[in-house]
């Protein structure tokens, strides 16, 4: 894990993550033009380093005590000084369970941090979840089987 990750910890990320999304990869496109034919190959392949992560609150508020304190490890907000990648930055498990709970698809995100901490809406009005829809930058992901 990486240094930046306290408050609630790495846990409640685990635990309380309602909603995520493989990220894109895109194999890009060469197209040669040989006389009247085109052809395609396939290029680089690129990602495109963003990853949306939904967690449900808890009554202690360790979602946003976590990964509040994780993006001040990244960059200070008085000094704006922070720490190198290879401190704030980790290695992430994607896990696909199927119904009784055995996983069935692994995915390592690699070089993920935290990059958006939204706005928390406390509503009074009805019986609501608090949610956080954050987003994470990284480098690349694996699909390890």
């Amino acid at each position: 894990a990486a240094g930046g990750i306290k408050g609630g910890g790495a846990g409640a990320l685990r635990v309380q993550c309602q909603t995520v999304s493989i990220p894109t990869k895109t194999v890009e496109a060469v197209t040669v033009d040989l006389a009247a034919n085109t052809l395609m190959f396939a290029g680089r392949m690129t990602f495109d380093h963003s990853m949306s992560i939904t967690f449900v609150e808890n009554r202690k508020m360790d979602i946003f005590n976590t990964l509040n304190a994780w993006a001040e490890y990244c960059r200070n907000k008085e000094t704006q000084l922070g720490h190198y990648k290879a401190d704030y930055s980790t290695t992430a498990e994607l896990l696909v369970y199927d119904q009784i709970g055995t996983v069935i698809k692994t995915f390592k995100i690699y070089g993920l941090w935290i990059n958006v901490i939204p706005e928390y809406a406390f509503d009074s009005s009805a019986a609501n979840l608090i949610t956080c829809a954050c987003t994470f930058q990284y480098d690349y992901w694996e699909d390890k089987n």
